[in-house]
């Protein structure tokens, strides 16, 4: 365990002064959160991908379908844009 923690403690700082500072911490949370925006915006286009013939295109009812299941009787959807 500790040697995982010494891994991680020097992948957080950068400038190998034996201290995180505020910045190199805040930089290592920011470096994490793109990480995992980015493996899991792969994986939910991976999840459509099977669904389309063409592995490019993702149609908009496919994904509704997908992300939100089948609602009877709707066909169509309105979005509408708050500026809250």
């Amino acid at each position: 365990m500790f040697t995982f923690v010494r891994i991680i403690y020097d992948k957080i700082d950068k400038d190998q002064n034996g201290q995180i500072s505020d910045e190199e911490l805040m930089a290592w949370i920011r470096h994490v959160q793109k990480r995992y925006i980015m493996v899991d915006t792969d994986r939910q286009w991976s999840d459509h991908i099977p669904e389309n013939d063409d592995k490019t295109l993702l149609k908009w009812d496919v994904y509704m379908d997908r992300t939100y299941g089948h609602i009877e009787g709707i066909t169509s959807f309105k979005i509408i844009w708050s500026s809250v």
